[in-house]
């Protein structure tokens, strides 16, 4: 059994976090923590309270927004971090 309730998720907007909930009926037994912000962007202060609190980030599902020369640009600056 995986423990995800430690685990911190983040999305783009809270929209995104209330319409997953309401798909996959998550309210009420999905204890999960969910912070707002774009985790593309080092500026974004709604992701602060995440700072230092993980060893592993995976965003692959997040390039493909992006084309060739980008998605490497931001893979690169999201490696030292």
């Amino acid at each position: 059994m995986v423990v995800v309730v430690s685990w911190g998720r983040t999305d783009l907007r809270p929209e995104f976090v209330d319409l997953g909930y309401e798909l996959f009926r998550g309210r009420g037994w999905f204890a999960a923590r969910f912070v707002t912000g774009n985790v593309l962007d080092p500026t974004d202060a709604g992701l602060q309270s995440l700072d230092g609190g993980f060893n592993i980030v995976h965003t692959a599902s997040l390039f493909h927004f992006f084309g060739w020369d980008e998605s490497v640009r931001r893979r690169a600056d999201r490696a030292f971090l």
